[in-house]
This record gives structure tokens, sequence and C-alpha cells, in this order.
């Protein structure tokens, strides 16, 4: 018996579900499978609850399946599963179109936001491009009273919403008092108890034939927090970072689009992307949106911080410096630019690699050159309210892609290749083969996820010792697992290893304590934790400033310094000056580990539609806003009426 599809709810629709499968079961994805794919591990839920299925068909063999279908049991039997005579009805020529019509128009199966063409200021542009504006977005969510979902809130409450604004924007006061918004409220221009702290996020997810598929979206500062099953009760002025709950619910998609229609000949909508994001941010901030059905008032929206990986904060904004301008060689022509858009960090006479004090000789230059390349108009978002004479504020460096795809993964390559020489056997692989043993051993009695089947030479991109090895995964969650291991390994043996590898034992200690203290606090860290989370930090950069000396030393190609050191150097210094003001915003806020999982969403829906880049845009938005509904009804923000009804609360 060959069981083609497997349901726990009685009498649905499963065989249609089965004639897809069995249609296209030889097509990549097209199976029964875990979810994630066969070499995820299962969830602790029920047996009922890991029945996944993944489908990758178009809509017009879904149309074909549903002819089938009906002309199997008769269209009396196949009337009782609503839609399904509808859909058998609908043309295979064009049956993207009219899926869509049937779905989104009839059933309302899509999230009711209008998509707005791009104005590109080229009057002949033969390249359409859909955008969801950020205004459009506010005026769903105060119609569906869904305001709730900006503060973290799993139910409304308009007092409780108030209360959690407000008290946030007392503690952000108290660090950046002469930020614009504050004006405003003083001048009566805006309600800071209805004024949404918000972050943008722009990066580059993969698309179709693994080309670079764009992805803007806007979400709020707060959210759900953290820790999922936290025994902490709330307070009623909650206030946590925005990672708890499905993105496609707490992130609000602004476009999306392959390189082809942002590059080239088309490398106007690039600039007219970024116009949009920085208007739709001053409209939020200057006149917002008003609440004509319950009487609420106007509510307003701050952009704070722009986020994402280095190479998305310096396109953004056009910067003079930027990691890319990092000196290469020994020997240079003509002085170097510098690494930092904030500082002179990376000139003469101020060194990026000046990790061991909390002075460094750049900290001075805060601010004071110029942000943008000469010749070139400046980044649109300098029109975004902010702090005067802190523009460059605005872009914020991620901890995700600084931490734990930067500075862990370059601790964890210097550490593994040591931890490898103390390991029995006569060749480096025979000795990483032992060390990787260990490592899955501690995995399975420690029930971590190892994420990888060993480790070898080649992860650490270690192939001969004349290089300096550096981790060369792409998975944040593995240098979690690692630095982990790490730090057990240490604890463990540190009485018997070498005098480097102790050092590096503590280094990574210490990286470990900073880390936990972010993931422990809320969005606002408390003057302890803030202090706690810098001196850790800061113990750390000290200490592998002091093995990257040894290493040079002994003249042995470890410990290698990169500008991502510098990044989180701004960080720790972030939570040192501000934990003497008061409670510190948690960078953990603008940081992008969810916004990673929302890019591959519209990412992976650009695979499964038309290559063309006049309608792939088009397409995308369109499947988008029905797969978030279904998020939205499954989280219960969005309430589906009974049987014979069509209104949807």
């Amino acid at each position: 018996m060959f069981i083609l599809y497997l349901t726990p709810e009685p009498y649905s629709p499963s065989m249609l579900e089965a004639a897809l499968i069995d249609k296209y079961k030889s097509t990549k994805g097209c199976k029964n499978e875990k979810n994630g794919g066969d070499t995820c591990q299962w969830s602790g839920e029920t047996s009922e609850k890991r029945l996944y299925m993944t489908y990758v068909a178009s809509c017009a063999s879904v149309v074909r399946a549903a002819r089938g279908f009906v002309e199997d049991v008769g269209a009396p039997a196949a009337s009782k599963s609503g839609g399904l005579l509808d859909l058998a009805r609908r043309s295979e020529n064009n049956a993207e179109r009219d899926c869509a019509r049937l779905m989104v128009n009839q059933f309302e199966l899509g999230l009711p936001i209008p998509k707005t063409k791009l104005d590109t200021g080229v009057p002949d542009d033969d390249l359409s491009v859909p955008v969801l504006r950020l205004r459009d977005w506010v005026d769903f969510l105060v119609r569906g009273n869904h305001t709730h979902i900006l503060v973290g809130l799993k139910k409304p409450n308009w007092k409780r919403e108030e209360a959690i604004l407000s008290a946030f924007w007392a503690n952000f006061e108290r660090q950046f008092p002469t930020h614009p918004v504050f004006e405003s409220a003083r001048q009566g221009n805006l309600d800071l108890g209805k004024t949404f702290p918000m972050v943008f996020h722009g990066d580059e997810g993969r698309g179709r034939k693994r080309l670079p598929f764009l992805v803007l979206n806007f979400h709020s500062v707060l959210g759900r927090g953290l820790q999922v099953h936290s025994k902490k009760k709330p307070g009623w002025i909650k206030m946590a970072p925005n990672y708890h709950g499905h993105t496609l619910t707490s992130r609000f998609l602004l476009a999306a689009l392959p390189k082809a229609a942002y590059t080239n000949e088309h490398g106007h909508v690039w600039e007219s992307l970024m116009d949009l994001a920085a208007d739709e941010a001053r409209h939020m901030f200057f006149t917002g949106v008003t609440d004509l059905i319950s009487g609420r008032g106007t509510f307003h929206m701050a952009m704070l911080h722009i986020c994402g990986d280095w190479p998305w904060l310096a396109d953004s904004g056009g910067f003079k410096r930027s990691y890319r301008n990092v000196q290469k060689h020994k020997t240079r022509t003509k002085p170097p630019v510098g690494i930092c858009h904030m500082r002179a960090a990376g000139q003469i006479g101020y060194d990026f690699e000046q990790l061991n004090t909390d002075q460094p000789a750049w900290i001075a230059t805060m601010f004071t050159q110029e942000l943008f390349c000469e010749g070139f108009d400046p980044s649109p978002f300098v029109r975004i309210p902010h702090v005067p004479g802190q523009t460059g504020a605005l872009w914020y460096f991620d901890v995700f892609h600084t931490m734990h795809l930067g500075v862990c993964k370059y601790l964890l390559g210097s550490c593994l290749a040591l931890m490898s020489e103390v390991e029995p056997g006569s060749s480096i692989d025979a000795r990483f083969d032992s060390l990787s043993c260990r490592f899955i051993r501690w995995c399975k009695e420690s029930k971590r996820r190892p994420h990888i089947a060993k480790l070898t030479k080649e992860l650490i991109g270690w192939q001969v010792q004349t290089t300096f090895p550096s981790g060369t995964w792409h998975k944040g969650g593995l240098s979690s697992v690692l630095m982990d291991f790490v730090e057990h390994a240490y604890e463990a043996n540190k009485g018997s290893w070498p005098r480097m590898l102790q050092s590096a034992g503590q280094a990574v200690v210490n990286c470990n304590a900073f880390l936990r203290t972010l993931y422990a606090g809320d969005a606002w860290l408390s003057v302890g934790q803030a202090e706690k989370a810098a001196q850790h930090g800061l113990d750390f950069l000290r200490c592998y400033a002091g093995l990257a000396r040894i290493a040079l030393r002994e003249q042995r190609c470890l410990w290698v310094l990169q500008p991502k050191h510098h990044a989180m150097h701004h960080l720790v210094l972030y939570l040192w000056n501000c934990s003497r003001k008061g409670k510190t915003l948690n960078p953990l806020c603008m940081a992008t580990q969810a916004d990673e999982d929302f890019i591959g969403r519209p990412s992976r829906l650009s695979r499964r539609v038309t290559a063309q880049p006049q309608q792939i845009c088009n397409r995308v938005l369109g499947r988008y806003l029905q797969s978030a509904y279904a998020q939205w009804v499954k989280a219960g923000y969005i309430i589906r009426p009974k049987h014979g009804t069509n209104k949807v609360r």
C-alpha cells in the first residue's frame, strides 16, 4: 500500500491534494516531509500537528486536478467542498489570474492591502513595480482594530497600548531628548501614546535560479518577545523585542522584486524605492492615519533605524565609507578612507583594530566627517526625522550579522583549529574526526541540534595552515551551538589546554555572556543589564585582541581581525554609554533574525511564478497577501465568517 496523503482532519478534500502529490511526487519539494525537509527534527508537538506538506504546483495544474476530482465524484458531491466547483471552472490559459480572482476577490482569502504603482519618475518606463505602502498597512491595522500587534499584544486593549507607547517614549527621551518626535508632541502635532516606533529593513533573498530577490519591509520595534515558553508573567506595561509569532503577521511588506528589476537599465527603480520608503516614513510621522471608525484619533509612526546586514546598510545609504573600503594589502598608494560611516575608524591614526579599550582613538571623530560620497545626492533617508547631527546613527549595525554570522565565526574558526591540535590522531583529518565525534556526542547529551554531519577543516576554511581559519557556514544557529560546545569543552578541560587555547576558551565565555545578557533582556535593558553586557563585550574584545597579538608574535595565522569586530565595538560602546543615562534600548530590537525568515517567504514565492520581471512583482505580492491572510486567520487576528455570510471580522 502506498499512502498518497495523510490528514488528521476527517472529510477534507484530501483526494485533490493526493492527486497533486501523485502527479508531482517526482518534483523536488513535492512530497510529504517534515517541516523544513527530511533532515530536520520533529518538534515536541502531538502527532496530529506533525503532518506537513510542501506544494510546488502551478495554478493550471490545480485547476486540472480540481476538474478531474469533480469528474470522479460528481458535481453534487464536489459542491460540499466550498469553492471546488468554482475552481474547476477556471481557465487554464490564465490560471494565475483566474485563481487570484476566485481566492481573493470572491472568497476574500487575501489581506485587503491595495497595490500602488511605484512612481519611478520615468514617463515611458516599461516596468511597472507594485508596492504596498506603509500608510495603507496602517489604515488596514486601524480599521481592523489590529494596532495591538504593533506593541506586542495578542488582543486589542486600547488603554494598555497607549500606556506601553507612552512608557517607551519616556525611556527613549532619557537617551535621545533632542529627537524631533518630542518637539512634535509638545506642539500637539502627534500623541506619543499613539505613535509607534518602527524599523525599516531590506535585504536580498534567493529567487529563481538563485538570483538575488530584494525584499523591503517595515516592522515595529516592539513585539511579543524572544522566549516562547517564558514563565515570567508580563506586566501591564510589556515591552519586548519583535521576534515571537509568525513573521507574516509582524512584518509589513513594502516591495519585492528580482534584481533585474532594479539594476542596469532599471537602476532608477532602486532610487525610487528608497525615496518611497523615506516618503512613507515621513508621511506617517507628519500626517499619520486617522481612525474614522472608532474615533481613536490619529496614529503616527517614527522610524528610528534602518537595519540589515552591512552590504544593505552601505547600499541604502550610499556611504562614502564602509567595510568595502578596508585596506586589503600591506602597501597602499593613497590614504585609506575608513570603514565606518559614523566615525574615522580605518583611517590613518584611527585603527579600527584598536579593540582593547573603551576609549579608542576613533571615538572622538563621531559624526564629524561627511557621510555621503562627493558629487552624489544624499540618501533620501536623511529627510526622516532623526536626532540632529546624528544622521549616520539611522543605519544600525545588526547584532545577528555582526555576531552570529561574523565575530563568532572568526572566533570559532581559530578555536576549532586549536582544539583539533590537542585531539589524538596522526593527521589533521583524523584529529578533526575525533573532535567531530566529541561534538556530536555532546549535542546528543545536551539535546542540541548539530546542524552539520561532522566537523572538518573545510568547515573553517583551514585546508592549509597558512590561511586564517574562519567559519564558512551561513546559519547563525550553528554558531550558537558551536559557541556552547567550545565553552563546555573549556570548562571541562581548561586545566590541560595550552595557554593560547585557555585564553580562547575565556574569550568564548565572555562572548556567550555578552549575548546571553542581551537575549535575557526585554526591549529595554536595565542599567545593570546594559552595564553587564557592555563589560562582557569589552572583556571579550580585550581577550581577542590579546590573542591576535600572541598569534602575531608566534607568526601563526590565527585570530583574524575584520571590520565586524569594529561593528561589535560600536554595539558595546553604545550599551556602555547609554547605561549612564538610564534604561537602554536592547540592540536585539534592531536585529534581523526574524527578518531573515520573512525575506525567505517572498523569495520562495518568486521561484513559483513566471520569470518575466513585468509580472513577477505583481504575482509575488498577490501570493504574499494570500499567504499572510492565512497566518492572520491562524493567529486569531482575523475571524472568518460562518458558512453563508459574506463579512469578515
